[in-house]
C-alpha cells in the first residue's frame, strides 16, 4: 500500500517491480487513493503485461489498519475481485 502515483507506477513497473515477475493473471491491488485516469491508464499498461488490476482504496486510517477493521472500495473485474477478497477480510470489515 503505497501513497502516490509515482510510488504505485514504480512498485508494479520499476526495476524489480511486480510486472517483472513471470506470473500471468496475478491480481495486482493497488490500495491508495489514485485518481481515475491515473487508475485507468494503470490497468492498461498492467493488463498489456498479462496481470490484472484491482482498484481498492481505504477508509479507516491507522486505528482502522492495526485493528484490521477498514473500509476498503473495489473496482475491477468482479472475478478477480472475488479471488482477492480473502486478502480484504484479513484487513478490513466494510467492502
Amino acid at each position: 500500500m503505497v501513497r502516490t502515483a509515482a510510488q504505485t507506477d514504480s512498485v508494479i513497473f520499476g526495476e524489480e517491480g511486480i510486472a517483472s515477475a513471470d506470473k500471468q493473471g496475478l491480481a495486482i491491488i493497488v490500495m491508495g487513493t489514485l485518481d481515475p485516469s491515473v487508475m485507468k491508464e494503470l490497468e492498461e499498461k498492467v493488463e498489456e503485461k498479462g496481470f490484472y488490476l484491482v482498484d481498492a482504496p481505504v477508509s479507516g486510517g491507522l486505528s482502522g489498519a492495526e485493528a484490521a477493521t477498514l473500509s476498503i472500495m473495489t473496482a475491477g473485474k468482479e472475478e478477480v475481485v472475488q479471488k482477492c477478497l480473502p486478502y480484504f477480510q484479513a484487513m478490513g470489515k466494510k467492502f
